[in-house]
């Protein structure tokens, strides 16, 4: 930031212990964990490398016509800041949900709650890494198929 140093650096230190907490909660968690981060890992790699073989200037710059659930992702930041926040949510939640229910809300916890009511959000997180795989498997078999075509 070219001002606010203060803000910025707090956020950004803010950012490193949240990075580190979620870390931690995801190692508690191996399947649920590995299957979802995984899933962000891949999509995101293949997403950039296709950009980088593409010679595009930015990864953010993509088509979005085909893609009705890509193109609400990129283009709502309502949706994209509810999509993450919730699914971090979740990671915490799983994490806590570990060690004990939480505080009791009527009969229930309210680390078991609050499971039931982000793992949707969780999973169509997960869905739409899914989607984020494939499109960039699509363009990177187009890439290659351009490609071939050109050394013929």
């Amino acid at each position: 930031m070219p001002c606010c140093p203060f803000t910025a650096s707090s956020f950004y230190l803010l950012s490193g212990l949240l990075d580190a907490f979620d870390g931690h909660a995801q190692s508690r968690n191996p399947v649920w964990s590995h299957i979802s981060m995984s899933l962000d890992v891949a999509s995101h790699w293949l997403h950039l490398h296709s950009f980088v073989v593409r010679g595009s200037e930015s990864h953010k710059m993509i088509d979005l016509s085909g893609n009705p659930v890509l193109w609400i992702y990129y283009t709502s930041r309502p949706a994209l800041f509810t999509l993450c926040a919730r699914n971090e949510l979740f990671c915490c939640l799983l994490y806590l949900f570990n060690f004990s229910e939480g505080p009791l809300v009527g009969s229930v916890g309210l680390f078991r709650m609050g499971l039931w009511v982000t793992a949707p959000i969780a999973l169509l997180k997960s869905l739409i890494s899914v989607i984020h795989l494939i499109t960039a498997a699509r363009n990177m078999a187009a890439l290659d198929v351009a490609d071939c075509a050109k050394k013929k």
